[in-house]
């Protein structure tokens, strides 16, 4: 009888649990969303074009010797860990709902770490603007191009992330299924736009289309009540 009582204890637990994780996840997303994009617009002040001339390059890293641009990179830096905890906050979500096997939530979380892995090993820009008073103009063009590629393999890794996510959403009936095709189609145009990284116009679009199921995502995790019950679907 103890034993009867205390299994029913730990269901009771656990059903008070995924909410309170789906809520706190969401909250976590939109924190990520602000602080990222608060350190980008500071960082990205005065930025030269993504294929910047040596001259370019050397004239950003000058006037960006300063304390701003170091604390708004440390900044950055503390926003990477947050979204961490983001993608794998909803990744743990939606692996309980997808079918077996939930590969694609593992992908999506696998994902998420190789973005903010990305992000914290690039930090070539804050290097040279550390020394930009006295940086070569050539040293600091490949700096500038060291930076570039490394953006450009981060939203290859951020792409993958949506993708799979939104696949593993679309398996599960977690989200709406058009979320789920935002997920999918921004992911998968973000994965394609990494052959294509110098052209800013081609990929913007799914890059804020990215951002935009995220935001809509973490909302949609906020403001889902406790008696939404989420279970594991069996594949067809």
């Amino acid at each position: 009888m103890t034993t009867d009582l205390s299994a029913h204890d730990r269901l009771s637990t656990l059903d008070r649990t995924w909410p309170h994780l789906e809520r706190v996840t969401g909250a976590v997303g939109l924190a990520a969303i602000v602080l990222i994009f608060g350190s980008v617009i500071v960082i990205g002040e005065g930025e030269p074009p993504t294929v910047a001339t040596v001259a370019q390059s050397a004239r950003y890293f000058r006037e960006a010797d300063g304390a701003w641009l170091q604390a708004a990179s440390a900044l950055f830096a503390i926003s990477l860990l947050v979204f961490l905890w983001f993608a794998v906050g909803l990744s743990q979500i939606l692996r309980r709902a997808e079918p077996d096997p939930p590969w694609c939530s593992t992908v999506a979380q696998l994902s998420g770490v190789l973005a903010v892995a990305f992000g914290l090993v690039n930090t070539s820009i804050e290097a040279a603007a550390h020394r930009g008073d006295v940086i070569d103009p050539t040293v600091a063009a490949y700096a500038w191009d060291v930076g570039t590629f490394g953006f450009a393999n981060a939203r290859l890794a951020l792409g993958g992330f949506a993708l799979a996510a939104g696949l593993a959403a679309r398996a599960s009936g977690l989200f709406p299924r058009w979320l789920a095709w935002l997920g999918i189609v921004s992911g998968a145009l973000l994965v394609l736009a990494r052959f294509v990284w110098s052209a800013d116009v081609l990929w913007t679009f799914p890059y804020l289309a990215m951002w935009l199921w995220m935001l809509i995502t973490c909302v949609l995790l906020v403001r889902r009540g406790p008696s939404v019950s989420v279970s594991r679907r069996t594949a067809p």
